[in-house]
């Protein structure tokens, strides 16, 4: 991806990296913070650093670059979960994130093949 000025973006996701997320995703190989109840994180807004640890052991610079950065969407594959879990949610020591325009990009790629998915199976409601 290229910036308005033509130059390449630094650690931009291609369509598709994205579409891969989007795929895994959908099938069920990622795990990733829109699966965190709402209920759980209005309970405790920090819920998300148990599941995700590795948010527990970032320094402020860090985090300062995560907020930079717009990550809005954390997510990890679950094969890297650990053997415990909390709460009922997995616990990984290990992290992945999207930017804000990587993750817009990838609900629509996400989106896609639901819509795909429904239309193959027939469950749009359509005889």
């Amino acid at each position: 991806m290229v910036d308005r000025n033509g130059k390449k973006k630094k650690n931009i996701k291609t369509d598709e990296e994205l579409k891969q997320i989007a795929l895994d995703l959908y099938s069920g190989r990622i795990f990733c913070d829109r699966h965190i109840s709402a209920d759980v994180l209005k309970r405790d807004p920090h819920f998300i650093k148990m599941v995700f640890m590795t948010l527990c052991f970032m320094d402020s610079k860090w985090l300062g670059r995560l907020r930079k950065e717009k990550a809005n969407f954390f997510y990890e594959y679950w094969d890297k979960a650990g053997p415990r879990g909390i709460n009922g949610y997995p616990s990984f020591i290990s992290m992945r994130y999207l930017k804000g325009e990587e993750t817009k990009r990838m609900f629509e790629f996400y989106n896609k093949i639901k819509s795909g998915v429904d239309e193959a199976l027939n469950l749009g409601g359509k005889p």
